[in-house]
């Protein structure tokens, strides 16, 4: 008898450690998740997005919680839905999760009420793509022909990420050494030549200071036009650093000699006109108005050109603000792109009695569709 108790007793007890080493959801039959389910408060259903049953439907893609990314197309096929998820203005798409319920509550959600977006029965990853669709049966015992949708997506697009300074500039070198520079370039001030970055033109914005080839080489050190910080002293109106970058991305048929006198007039305090022959850069000062209406508040974007500053390391000595009679030149370099991904969902926006909150306190939206 002693023997049958201590056998029972192990067993229990192997029993425990079994169930001790598994989580809630390993425990958790198919008709436990129901009943979990079920325990969440859903409240009334949410209405059709479409006023005619079956019809073709475009909702909303709504990424980020507010900015409307593309749109999901829904229509009935025979005895199914065929689903179609689109992105526009240059959003794409790498994953989608779909899943379509005869009630709300038959969403598969955690205990929290949130979706388990990789349970949901439809959807693909590792995508690259405008458009993809999905045929799915409509489910049975509708209540008054009505389907529930949770529509997923994570959407990308190239952008500037943050829009800060950092993203905006370039990686660059701290400084390099401008080896030769002439000014034979039809389309720019300066042709300029560094040991490291190489080959590039550039623009003359200050005509007090002067570069002169006898100077070369010249140790230069370089700074992004948006991340100035203590060195805005190294151009006299750095609070039009904007407006001269709206300039060099919105140049048009504008001449170097127009485009210079224009970077003087922006950034410079110089009285350069009494010093150079008359209508030099003419038209100059339509270009300058132009500038500081439309850019006063400019950010490059992806793919846009930036300005960086180039000033001269030895003549400055150990203060950058010291004024010089050497040249702080500027060229172009490309606003750096990266991709910047979204958490989308399908409802219409601004949200109203068409979708409804999954129970979960987080922004994510089903919508109701009217099938049959």
């Amino acid at each position: 008898m002693k023997k049958l108790i201590k056998l029972f007793s192990l067993f229990t007890l192997a029993g425990l450690l079994f169930i001790g080493c598994q989580s809630a959801e390993d425990l958790t039959s198919p008709v436990g998740d129901l009943e979990r389910r079920g325990s969440i408060s859903w409240g009334t259903p949410p209405l059709a997005v479409n006023a005619n049953a079956g019809e073709i439907t475009q909702i909303d893609l709504v990424a980020g919680q507010n900015q409307v990314v593309g749109y999901l197309e829904v229509e009935v096929s025979g005895t199914d839905l065929l689903i179609t998820y689109h992105t526009t203005g240059g959003w794409y798409i790498t994953e989608t999760h779909l899943q379509v319920v005869a009630q709300p509550n038959q969403f598969t959600v955690n205990p929290a009420g949130n979706p388990k977006i990789g349970n949901f029965p439809y959807g693909d990853e590792n995508l690259n793509t405008n458009e993809i669709s999905y045929t799915v049966p409509i489910p049975g015992n509708l209540t008054d022909g009505m389907v529930y949708i949770g529509a997923h997506a994570v959407v990308c697009t190239e952008g500037t990420g943050s829009g800060t300074s950092a993203s905006i500039c370039p990686t660059i070198p701290q400084s390099d050494v401008l080896t030769y520079f002439d000014n034979e370039n039809p389309n720019y001030y300066f042709n300029l030549q560094f040991t490291g970055i190489g080959s590039l033109p550039g623009w003359c914005i200050d005509p007090s200071r002067g570069i002169f080839a006898s100077q070369t080489p010249i140790n230069m050190n370089f700074v992004c036009s948006y991340n100035l910080g203590d060195l805005s002293c190294i151009v006299d109106k750095s609070h039009n650093i904007s407006a001269a970058n709206w300039l060099i991305n919105n140049r048009g048929s504008y001449n170097k000699d127009q485009i210079t006198a224009t970077f003087w007039s922006l950034l410079s305090n110089y009285d350069w006109q009494s010093e150079l022959p008359p209508g030099y850069g003419l038209g100059w000062e339509a270009i300058a108005a132009e500038a500081l209406l439309n850019g006063a508040n400019f950010v490059p974007e992806c793919g846009q050109k930036v300005l960086i500053f180039a000033y001269d390391q030895d003549g400055i000595g150990s203060n950058p603000c010291d004024k010089i009679t050497k040249q702080v030149i500027a060229f172009e370099r490309e606003v750096p792109c990266e991709q910047v991904c979204e958490t989308a969902w399908a409802f219409n926006y601004p949200a109203d009695g068409t979708s409804k909150l999954f129970p979960g306190h987080v922004w994510f939206r089903y919508f109701g569709y009217k099938a049959l």
